[in-house]
């Protein structure tokens, strides 16, 4: 990939983290942060594991964007 496909490619989670961020901190700061971090790292081991059981050496950024049926 290019640096630009590759910025692409990796921009939405990114945004997933901005938006998401606020949230985690006040949960983490009501319940400890142990279990969302748990959580977090669960699944993003889980959707790197998808996208390695998907993806080629060759599949371009953006057919990771298209829905699937």
């Amino acid at each position: 990939m290019s640096a630009l496909e590759a910025g692409l490619a990796l921009a939405p989670s990114s945004l997933v983290s901005m938006a998401v961020g606020p949230f985690a901190g006040r949960l983490s700061d009501r319940i400890g942060g142990k279990y969302p971090l748990t959580a977090g790292l669960s699944l993003y081991a889980a959707g790197t594991v998808a996208i390695v059981l998907v993806a080629g050496a060759a599949t371009p950024w953006y057919l990771f964007a298209r829905r699937r049926r």
